[in-house]
């Protein structure tokens, strides 16, 4: 250390700026990655806790500063006068808890002790206030807000993004694992939300259950939501099909009609999203206000993510919905009979299990690039079906991880493919590229030929 501390100041300056470099990416100037926006020990905090003359050099550039990690399972003081040290820049600031909840209580119980999980979630709950109550008088000069502790209600109330003193904020990502409506609905139920508007916000992350305590508070908030270009709702079960709203719960119908709102929205992503199964009654439909008798309401995205959707979810929300966007992806989803309202240039399954609604919703794919990720079953017989007419838009195929098809198979969907080369009714059958990935997927050298000389691109990656 003491080599080190004798370095020259320049030396150390030029360092620094490279370990800064290193942990950001040019993205309309450098931004911290995602990864490294997690890591609170990560330059310059590392530094900071190692060597004060560190220290001393680093404060002297603002732009390091810029990214505070508060951890809410430690109990250590906060860093906040990074804000004096950054002389007026964007804050990027993550609230986070680095222990699980159920981890931490095994842990407690083995040593027979009273810890319990509420007690656990209101100590969670206490932090979180605490470091929020720290950062308000800050919130003005952060752009990036990202909680993600165990319990939902113990992220703090979202009209304290909302308001006038924090309209720097561009992104706000609220995220907890466990969702209580009827404490959702306490939190609006004051007058100064109706002050509060999401207009600056561009990426959003929210509960259902708060997003719909928004709806129902005030349903204009969710016109200015449709503003954001990115918003994720995730983990809800809902208790029926019906639209009839309650105290504490909630249903499709309702969700898909506040959904409606973000009709604005170019990237939407849902997660862990399913329906009691004892629920019964008639899936819900959002008309169109254009023809009351049009099929689903139609929805163009630049890109949607599905994950960790039930099957009844799903049902209804493509009988809500007519999906229609440049890509898409649907992960660990089971796909209801009636998903060829779902369309997308560029289609990316993950986990599918490949059953007979999979394959009637896939006769009706129209985009030219499809990509499977470690599906179960995808076999000869989905390929052959990918080689046949229905499918006649399909230029790009990609195979990640996936075991139960041959080779043989691939090579007669492409040969049935370029069969219908010749323009028919002004369309061209013929697939052009195919990329495979792992160690299952690979073909033999006179396989690898055949494909480089029929299609214009090929490659196997193990």
């Amino acid at each position: 250390m003491s080599a080190l501390g004798e370095l020259p100041n320049e030396l150390l300056s030029l360092i620094f700026e490279h370990l800064y470099s290193a942990n950001t990416v040019e993205d309309d100037g450098l931004r911290w990655e995602d990864e490294n926006l997690h890591n609170p020990n990560l330059f310059p905090w590392a530094i900071y806790q190692v060597c004060p003359l560190w220290a001393q050099i680093a404060t002297q550039y603002p732009h390091f500063w810029t990214r505070i990690s508060f951890d809410v399972a430690s109990s250590e003081s906060l860093p906040l006068v990074a804000f004096e040290w950054s002389k007026g820049n964007s804050f990027k600031v993550l609230i986070y808890s680095s222990r699980r909840l159920e981890d931490s209580i095994g842990s407690q119980t083995s040593k027979n002790t009273s810890f319990t999980r509420s007690s656990q979630a209101l100590l969670e709950k206490n932090r979180v206030a605490s470091i929020t109550n720290a950062l308000l008088p800050h919130l003005g000069r952060c752009e990036h807000m990202e909680y993600d502790v165990n319990i939902a209600s113990s992220l703090p109330r979202l009209p304290i993004f909302l308001q006038k003193t924090a309209n720097q904020i561009r992104t706000l990502k609220l995220c907890g694992r466990d969702s209580n409506l009827s404490e959702w609905d306490a939190h609006f139920s004051y007058p100064s939300f109706s002050s509060t508007s999401f207009r600056s916000v561009r990426e959003i992350s929210l509960p259902v259950a708060t997003f719909i305590s928004v709806g129902r508070n005030d349903p204009r908030q969710l016109w200015d939501l449709s503003e954001c270009t990115h918003v994720e709702l995730y983990h809800y079960e809902f208790n029926g099909l019906t639209s009839t709203a309650r105290v504490g719960v909630a249903s499709m119908g309702e969700f898909f009609a506040h959904l409606v709102s973000l009709y604005e929205v170019t990237h939407i992503k849902l997660r862990g999203l399913s329906v009691q199964s004892q629920s019964i009654g008639a899936l819900p439909k959002v008309q169109s206000p254009d023809d009351l008798d049009s099929p689903p309401w139609p929805w163009h995205l630049i890109s949607f993510s599905f994950k960790d959707l039930s099957q009844m979810f799903f049902e209804g929300l493509v009988n809500a919905f007519s999906i229609h966007a440049e890509s898409g992806e649907i992960d660990n989803c089971d796909f209801p009979y009636n998903a060829w309202w779902i369309d997308a240039l560029d289609l990316i399954l993950i986990n599918i299990p490949i059953r007979a609604q999979f394959r009637a919703a896939l006769k009706n794919f129209s985009g030219p690039i499809l990509q499977f990720k470690s599906c179960p079953g995808l076999n000869d017989d989905v390929l052959s079906f990918l080689g046949s007419e229905e499918c006649y838009d399909l230029r790009q195929l990609r195979v990640s991880d996936c075991s139960g098809y041959s080779i043989r198979s691939l090579k007669d969907l492409v040969s049935k493919r370029r069969a219908r080369v010749v323009e028919d009714n002004g369309r061209y059958w013929d697939v052009w590229a195919i990329y495979l990935e792992g160690s299952s997927s690979k073909p033999n050298l006179a396989d690898a030929e055949w494909f480089l000389t029929n299609l214009q691109e090929f490659s196997v990656v193990e």
